[in-house]
C-alpha cells in the first residue's frame, strides 16, 4: 500500500468518526460542546498514544533485571521531552497565529505561517544535531544521576538527537493543523507513528536484545517515518482547502517571521522555566536514590497520561479562542472558555478516580522490580490528587496561547518556577520525596494563579475589539 493510500484511508476513518460525533453530540450537549469535541477528540486520542509510548518504553525496559536501565531511559526520555518542550513555541505560536488567520479568513497568511514554521523547524533541528556533544555535557550535570545510569542515558541521548529535525517538523504540523481545526490530521500522524515506535521497541529490545539502544533507535526511525506522512498530508490539505497561486513574496513573507519571533520569544522563555522545573524535579529525585528516581519515573507516566487528556481540551480552547480573536467575536470567546473549562474539569475528576481505584495495578504492570513498586505505591496518593490541581494551568495555557498573550505566560511561569525551587528547598529536607511531590503539586497551583489574575484583562481586551455579536464563523477548512 502506498503512502497516499495510507493517508487517505486514515483520513477517511477519522472523518467518519468525527461526523458521527458531530451528529450525536448536539442532541444532548449543544452546538458549542460539539465544536469543542470535534477538535478535542482527535487530539485526546492522539495524545493518548504519546503516554502509551512512554508506558511501553517503561514496560519493556522495566522488565529487564536491573533498575539502572529503567533509570537511564527515564533520564534520557525526560531530557528529550523537556528539551523539545523548549521548542514548543513552534507548536504554540503556530497554533495561535494560524487560528487567528483562519478566523479572519486570511488564506494567504494560513499558508505563510506553515511555510515559516517548517523552515524554522528544519534549521533548528540541524543545529541541534551539530551541537549534540555540547548538549549532553551541559544537561547531565544538571540532573546528576548515578554513574551507571548516566552511562546508559548518554547512549540513549546520542542516538535520539538524530531525530531532532523530525520532531520539530512534527511540532509545527500539529500547531498548524490545530489552528485550522483539522485535528484529525494530527491523530492520523501521531497514532501511526507511535504504533510503529512501540512495535520497533518490542522488536529491538526484546527480540534483538539491544536494551537502551533499541528504544532510542526505534524512536528515531518512527520520527522520520512521521515526516514523510506529514509532507504528504500537508500538500493535500493546501491544495484542497487553501488553494492559491504561490508567490515568492507570499512564501517568504517576513512579516510572518517577525510575528513568529515576537510571539515565540516569550513562549520560549516561558518554556525554559517549565523545563527548569522538570529538570529540578528529576535532579531532586536522583539525589534521593536510584530507586526513588525509578519510582518517580513510573509515577510521572500517570501525570503525563492525565496531562495529555487535559491538553486535548486545552488545544480546543487554543483553536476556538484564536478563531474568536481573529473574527473579533467576544461571545465566541466566552463560549469557548466556559465549555472548555467544563470538559477539562470532567477529565480531571475521571483521572483522579481511575488512579484511586487502579493505581497499584498500573504500577505492577509497569515494573517487576519490587523496590520500585513499593516506593511508587508509597507516593501514589500524590498522583491521585494532582489532576484536580493541574486542570487549571492547562486550561489557562490554552486560552492564553490562542489569544497570543505570551508576555503574561512568560512572567507567570517564571514566578511559579521560582516558587517551586523555594518550596523544594524547604519541604524536601523535611519530608524527603513526599516533600518533593508536595512542592510539585503547589507548583501547579502557582501556575494557575499567575494566569488567573491576568484573565480578566484578557477577557476585556477581546470585548474591546469585538465587531460581531453572537456570530461565529465555522469554515469547512
Amino acid at each position: 500500500m502506498e503512502w497516499r493510500q495510507v493517508i487517505d484511508l486514515g483520513g477517511c476513518c477519522e472523518r467518519v468518526a468525527l461526523e458521527m460525533v458531530g451528529r450525536v453530540l448536539p442532541q444532548f450537549l449543544g452546538e458549542w460542546n460539539r465544536r469543542v469535541w470535534i477538535i478535542a477528540i482527535p487530539m485526546v486520542l492522539a495524545n493518548v498514544t504519546t503516554p502509551l509510548l512512554g508506558i511501553a518504553d517503561t514496560a519493556v525496559i522495566g522488565h529487564l533485571p536491573d533498575a539502572i536501565y529503567l533509570g537511564a531511559v527515564s533520564v534520557g526520555a525526560t531530557i528529550f521531552s523537556l528539551f523539545f518542550w523548549g521548542f514548543g513555541f513552534l507548536r504554540m505560536g503556530t497554533t495561535g497565529l494560524t487560528a487567528q488567520a483562519y478566523g479572519a479568513s486570511n488564506t494567504r497568511q494560513v499558508r505563510s505561517v506553515m511555510v515559516w514554521a517548517m523552515i524554522i523547524s528544519v534549521s533548528a533541528g540541524v543545529l541541534l544535531i551539530a551541537a549534540r556533544p555540547l548538549f549532553a555535557s551541559l544537561v547531565f550535570p544538571l540532573i546528576n544521576p548515578s554513574d551507571d545510569v548516566e552511562a546508559s542515558a548518554r547512549i540513549y541521548v546520542s542516538i535520539r538527537m538524530w531525530g531532532a529535525p523530525a520532531v520539530l517538523i512534527g511540532h509545527s504540523f500539529v500547531g498548524w493543523s490545530l489552528g485550522i481545526q483539522r485535528t484529525d490530521l494530527t491523530l492520523v500522524v501521531m497514532a501511526f507513528t507511535n504504533i510503529v515506535n512501540i512495535f520497533l521497541d518490542v522488536v529491538f529490545v526484546i527480540g534483538f536484545g539491544w536494551g537502551v539502544e533499541g528504544v532510542a533507535i526505534g524512536t528515531v526511525m518512527a520520527e522520520w517515518i512521521a515526516v514523510a506522512v506529514v509532507i504528504c498530508i500537508t500538500a493535500k490539505v493546501l491544495r484542497k482547502h487553501f488553494p492559491g497561486q504561490w508567490t515568492k513574496s507570499e512564501i517568504f513573507d517576513t512579516s510572518i517571521l517577525r510575528q513568529f519571533f515576537t510571539v515565540n520569544l516569550d513562549i520560549f522563555l516561558r518554556t525554559l522555566a517549565l523545563i527548569g522545573a522538570m529538570l529540578w524535579f528529576t535532579n531532586r529525585s536522583a539525589q534521593l536514590g536510584d530507586i526513588v528516581l525509578a519510582a518517580n519515573a513510573v509515577l510521572l507516566n500517570f501525570t503525563m497520561f492525565t496531562a495529555f487528556f487535559l491538553d486535548g481540551i486545552a488545544f480546543a480552547a487554543e483553536a476556538l479562542v484564536g478563531e474568536a480573536k481573529g473574527a473579533r467575536d467576544s461571545w465566541a470567546f466566552q463560549k469557548a472558555v466556559i465549555v472548555s473549562a467544563g470538559w477539562s474539569l470532567f477529565f480531571a475528576v475521571v483521572g483522579a478516580l481511575v488512579y484511586l481505584v487502579a493505581g497499584s495495578v498500573i504500577i505492577a504492570a509497569l515494573t517487576d522490580i519490587h523496590g520500585v513498586r513499593t516506593e511508587a505505591n508509597r507516593y501514589l496518593p500524590w498522583v491521585v490528587g494532582l489532576p484536580l490541581l493541574a486542570v487549571w494551568p492547562f486550561l489557562l495555557d490554552g486560552i492564553f496561547i490562542g489569544a497570543t498573550r505570551t508576555v503574561a505566560m512568560r512572567n507567570g511561569m517564571w514566578a511559579a518556577f521560582a516558587g517551586f525551587i523555594a518550596l523544594t528547598v524547604v519541604f524536601v529536607p523535611l519530608w524527603q520525596n513526599h516533600g518533593l511531590w508536595l512542592a510539585f503539586a503547589l507548583f501547579m497551583v502557582l501556575r494557575a494563579l499567575t494566569l488567573a489574575v491576568r484573565f480578566p484583562a484578557l477577557a476585556r481586551s477581546i470585548s474591546s475589539i469585538t465587531g460581531v455579536e453572537h456570530t461565529s464563523k465555522v469554515s469547512s477548512g
